[in-house]
């Protein structure tokens, strides 16, 4: 077989018929590949929705569990799945069905390529915009790959599943897995190409997903699933004996630092923002080193500033 999808499904009843509509109306041989739904506990009619495609395409396989993130369900997905190689998609987002038409063909003829990695559409109520990670067609490794401005999103990418191998998601996380998964998988890889094809529909519009949700709770969360990450990486880099992949671990954890520095800032109280940079004191990870962005690096002259950047944060607040 050539190619799994693997799909964690949350409340998403409004969103998934059109994602498998957009893989099987796009006439694959359904000998090429099956679909591995992953049902986290959903409370709504999704899985319903799933299991009547089931009915009609014996490819398609129906897994349900408590719910325990979209990371466990993307471990249990990548537990059963028998493809070549995998393809991670979200229950809410669609596949551009002649893109998928030419990469089964692409995948049964390469056996070198690890990864393939391709450029999407952002879908919002109002416009489609094109979004262009890879603008020319080449074949890179691992390390080149993190050398530039390194996409770390799932459903941008065709993995093969050796690349992948024993390699998990971090359970329980919702927020930047799918960042250090990549981090984990891909600084591996000899051969990945990288495609001009536009690929995947992100949908921006779903106000019920994780990136959307500004409850109280979902916070609370996105932080604690931050730190998580964070301290794993830095866990990774004091057990790497391998320098170049130790300093895009570095650079991987300082732009990730900086960015949720940007998200404390934003999103949350100044107290808050105080709290977890006294955090990242303790651990020796703060002040954040300079990265290879700029954009960055000017952020965290203000962020680098404690009292400062508190008290900015502080006006941020009254003003917005």
């Amino acid at each position: 077989m050539t190619l799994s999808f693997i799909i964690p499904l949350y409340n998403c009843e409004a969103y998934v018929a059109d994602c498998l509509n957009g893989i099987y109306g796009s006439e694959v041989d359904e000998r090429d590949f099956e679909v591995i739904i992953v049902n986290d506990g959903s409370k709504d009619n999704g899985p319903m929705v799933c299991q009547a495609f089931a009915n009609e395409h014996s490819n398609l396989h129906l897994i349900s569990q408590e719910n325990q993130g979209a990371s466990a369900a993307r471990n249990a997905g990548l537990n059963v799945a028998k493809g070549e190689f995998v393809w991670f998609v979200d229950a809410d987002d669609k596949l551009v069905p002649h893109f998928f038409i030419k990469m089964v063909d692409v995948m049964k003829h390469d056996s070198t390529t690890e990864l393939f990695c391709f450029n999407h559409y952002r879908v919002f109520k109002d416009r489609t915009d094109t979004c262009i990670d890879y603008a020319e067609e080449k074949t890179i490794d691992g390390i080149q790959f993190y050398s530039g401005n390194a996409s770390g999103f799932l459903w941008n990418k065709i993995y093969r599943r050796e690349l992948i191998s024993s390699t998990r998601f971090l359970a329980g996380t919702k927020n930047l897995e799918d960042a250090y998964f990549n981090l984990k998988v891909i600084p591996k890889a000899i051969n990945i190409r990288c495609l001009t094809d536009i690929g995947y529909y992100y949908n921006n519009t779903n106000q019920a997903s994780t990136s959307k949700d500004q409850s109280l709770r979902n916070l609370v969360k996105l932080n604690q699933d931050s730190l998580t990450i964070h301290w794993a990486i830095a866990k990774d880099i004091a057990q790497c004996n391998d320098k170049q992949r130790a300093s895009i671990y570095k650079e991987m954890l300082n732009k990730s630092i900086a960015g949720h520095l940007y998200s404390l800032m934003r999103f949350y109280s100044p107290g808050y923002l105080r709290r977890n940079i006294n955090k990242y004191r303790t651990a020796g990870f703060y002040p954040v080193p300079k990265t290879s962005h700029q954009r960055t690096n000017k952020f965290l002259l203000l962020a680098n500033r404690k009292t400062l950047f508190v008290l900015f944060t502080r006006l941020y607040k009254l003003l917005t």
